[in-house]
This record gives C-alpha cells, structure tokens and sequence, in this order.
C-alpha cells in the first residue's frame, strides 16, 4: 500500500475521527489515522437521478468563474470531493489527471470539488497552486460551505470521508460511491484501474 496512506486524514468516521469537514485548520496537524475506513469503499448504486443536482447546480471553480452543472448531463461524470491538506486526495489526483487524457470530453467528464474550508479569496490561490503542481487538466470547483457535498451525500457529513468519489451514468444515475481512494477486489489502492473500469462499463452500455 502506498506510503502516503499511512497518514490519510478521514473526516468524521465514527471512533476513528480525526478532524472535521468544518476545520480544516485541525485537519493539517491531525495525527495520523487507521484506514480501516478508506480500505472500504462504500458501493451504491439508486435509481434516482442525482446529477446535476437540482438545486446546487451552479458553482465557481478555482478561478472564479461559474460552471453549470447542467452542462455535463448525457456523461458519465466521475465527481471527486477532496482537500489540500489529505494526502490520498493527494495520491489520487495523477490518477484523474490520467484519466481526463484518456477519454474525450463529449463522453466523460471529470470534475474535482476542493472542501478546503475559509474564505474562497484565500482558497482560490491554494487550489492554483495544486492545479499548477499536478498539472491537474479538469475543472476544480470550490464547496468552501460543503453545500454541493450535502447534495450527494445524502447523509451526515460526520459520516464522510475524503477522497470521496461519486460515479454518475450518462442518465444522472448514481453507479458508485467510493469513499477513501478505490480499491481492488485485493484490497490495493488503484484510482486508475478501478475508475476506468467503471467507466468502460459505463460506457459500453450504450
């Protein structure tokens, strides 16, 4: 397992909390956690259509300018919430970048929401910062109030964890839900792998 994940911070998860989604100022100094959690990515699927939300559909990216997320329906749509200051959104994210080269726009959208927690005009320039040192080539939207979050959650955000990877049918169905980095069926970390299987699948069911 990747070194990195040793020192994976969760949101609230029952006994093995260690920071919350309303401080990320204790998130960054947080001793590390176990991963029982993450090594357990939760799997859904609903017959409802969650994406785009009805209400939170439009929010501004790491620049400042709006994005509708009406504009992604008829996609698959892999919706990625994570943080700064976690090491495994960290580790996932050449993973994604990866995958936003590997397919075309028009079939599969790939969009990352930073829960990083202040004021968006301190945000902003941090998201820069990692959007220019991973390179990060899909769009980076800001939930700085965690309400884009809430609309796919569906549950309490002390039941959360991040990463938290949301992948969404071309009909806006919700297909899974990965919570701490995906795994295999072996139980290793593999964003990559295990994400470009879904939407293979996803994909061929047309």
């Amino acid at each position: 397992m990747h070194a990195c994940l040793g020192a994976a911070v969760l949101l609230l998860i029952g006994a093995v909390s260690a920071c919350s989604a309303r401080d990320d100022t204790a998130a960054q100094t947080a001793a590390p956690v176990r991963q029982a959690a993450a090594e357990q990515p939760a799997r859904r699927s609903s017959n409802d259509s969650v994406f785009p939300p009805r209400t939170e559909y439009l929010a501004r990216d790491h620049r400042g300018q709006l994005v509708d997320l009406r504009d992604y329906r008829g996609k698959v749509v892999v919706l990625n919430f994570w943080a700064t200051w976690c090491p495994p959104c960290q580790y996932e994210i050449p993973h994604l970048v990866r995958l936003r080269k590997a397919y075309g726009q028009q079939d599969v959208a790939i969009l990352g929401v930073s829960i990083d927690r202040g004021s968006e005009t301190r945000v902003r320039p941090l998201l820069a910062r990692f959007v220019d040192e991973y390179d990060i080539n899909y769009p980076v939207l800001v939930d700085t109030d965690l309400r884009l979050l809430r609309q796919f959650l569906g549950r309490e955000l002390a039941a959360a964890a991040v990463p938290m990877t949301f992948v969404i049918d071309r009909q806006g169905q919700l297909f899974r839900v990965h919570e701490g980095l995906p795994l295999t069926r072996t139980g290793e970390p593999d964003p990559g792998g295990v994400l470009d299987g879904e939407i293979r699948e996803l994909l061929g069911r047309d």
